[in-house]
């Protein structure tokens, strides 16, 4: 069998990159995909947030049904305080990204 060397490939050069027009045009369907993106990034801590049982003795009862570990009711508010925080610290940094990328100053 005879090659020919039009046919061989030079090992030195890198083989050539196919880029999905999405990504190097910036077309419609990466600005949905980012859009839809940012929006689920708000809406998971406000699901979180109200998914935060109200009573302490609630938390110390899912708690140990899911790790067969007990808590004080101290401990069980402590930790309800804790996801309550965590909840709203998330919830401003994801606030502050999006108020950031819409006045980004040109220049």
């Amino acid at each position: 069998m005879q090659t020919t060397q039009s046919t061989l490939r030079s090992t030195a050069e890198p083989p050539e990159l196919k880029l999905m027009a999405c990504c190097c045009t910036g077309g419609q369907s990466a600005k949905c995909s980012s859009r839809w993106l940012r929006f689920a990034s708000g809406l998971l801590p406000i699901c979180l947030l109200a998914a935060v049982p109200k009573c302490p003795a609630c938390v110390a009862m899912y708690f140990s049904m899911g790790t067969g570990i007990g808590l004080s009711v101290t401990a069980a508010s402590q930790l309800r305080l804790g996801m309550i925080v965590s909840c709203l610290v998330a919830l401003g940094l994801v606030c502050l990204i999006g108020w950031r990328s819409t006045h980004r100053t040109v220049g």
